[in-house]
């Protein structure tokens, strides 16, 4: 089933750099908010009390993405976007650096309420220029750390790089604002689910040791999202229309 779901993302993705689409880049920052992956880092500040600075928790990152937007159903102005997207983030003081990279994939479902009940006269190539985007996709982490500028090993041989990889739910909502010539720029906020994600002995590897138990895996846990999407537009059309019934 997992592999079937994971052909069946790729497929979607592959597929639409054959169709009439609109290529697409975007770039932003993303707020990660885990209380349980905080906790650890609050536990290793207590047992470094000798130390200058603190180490923060992990939290803003900056993330960046490519991916095609094309029009799925006329009437209702329904659109897929798949698209593979990175965040990045990172934590550090003068004896420890966290890092924590994701890679994320899926198909996002943009479409307008209004145009999706009542259908569209006319709209350019990118829909309406307000959209609310539902995305399913499938995401990567890998968390490294560094100490004194050189990485953590598990052996003399084996850098500390787990993966690991969930199926994750993403919500947006967009609103195309500005045409330069060919281009449309569209800022966006997105929230992304993190509940389940684990970074394999993420404590150990922080501490030392894991002798409080604490929980490597996320019972809760979000990503917020920011950024703006430039796309490249095929289509001359007056891409702001607005939905009409």
């Amino acid at each position: 089933m997992k592999k079937t779901s994971i052909a069946f993302l790729f497929t979607i993705l592959f597929g639409a750099l054959k169709a009439h689409s609109q290529f697409f880049v975007t770039s932003g920052t993303a707020m990660l908010h885990v209380p349980d992956w905080d906790r650890i880092v609050r536990y290793h500040n207590l047992a470094t009390t000798w130390q200058s600075d603190d180490l923060p928790p992990l939290q803003w990152g900056y993330q960046g993405g490519v991916g095609y937007t094309f029009l799925v159903f006329r009437k209702p102005q329904i659109f897929a976007a798949p698209q593979l997207r990175y965040t990045h983030w990172n934590s550090h003081n003068d004896a420890i650096k966290l890092i924590v990279h994701q890679l994320s994939i899926g198909p996002e479902i943009r479409f307008n309420p209004r145009a999706l009940f009542f259908g569209v006269e006319s709209a350019g190539p990118l829909g309406p220029r307000w959209y609310i985007g539902l995305q399913p996709g499938l995401q990567c982490w890998m968390p490294m750390i560094a100490r004194h500028d050189s990485w953590t090993m598990y052996d003399e041989e084996t850098t500390y790089r787990p993966l690991t990889f969930r199926f994750d739910f993403r919500m947006s909502t967009g609103f195309h604002s500005i045409a330069l010539g060919s281009f449309v720029l569209t800022p966006e906020l997105s929230v992304q689910w993190v509940k389940g994600t684990e970074l394999y002995d993420w404590t150990e590897q922080i501490l030392g040791h894991n002798i409080l138990n604490l929980n490597n895996k996320a019972s809760r846990g979000w990503s917020f999202g920011a950024g703006l999407i430039i796309t490249k537009i095929k289509k001359p059309e007056n891409w702001w229309d607005r939905p009409r019934s």
